[in-house]
Parts: C-alpha cells; structure tokens; sequence
C-alpha cells in the first residue's frame, strides 16, 4: 500500500505479526499523532481514495505544510 499514489501517504502496510490483533492491512500512521489503525470500511472508502478528505490527513498536511514556513 506504500507504494500506490493513490493511497494516503500516511498509510503503511503491515508486514509483521505484532499487529496481527487487528483484521487490518494497514495502519495509520500521522507525524503528528501516533499509530491509528482504521476500520476495512475506512481503510476502503478514506484512507486508499478520498484521503483529502480525511481529517487526520488534512491537520498533518497543515502541520507540515506550517513547519516548513
């Protein structure tokens, strides 16, 4: 999912077993926040598409986008 360019740059694929408590492939992760790991649904119809639409997305945008002023 890393790789995709239509997938949220926040978005990282989940390769090990220590998250294998949530039926996920992915998780979340802001440089702003900590780990979140989202719903299939959110995962499906957010986080691989309409990422711009994403609150999460759009403060960590904001937040970067402000420390590189």
């Amino acid at each position: 999912m890393e790789a995709k360019l239509d997938s949220c740059p926040f978005l990282f694929s989940i390769m090990v077993d220590w998250m294998c408590v949530y039926p996920v492939s992915a998780y979340c992760r802001r440089p702003s926040g900590g780990i979140r790991v989202p719903a299939n649904a959110t995962l499906e119809r957010l986080c691989m598409s309409a990422y711009a639409e994403c609150p999460g997305y759009v403060a960590s945008a904001a937040a970067e986008e402000n420390a590189a002023v």
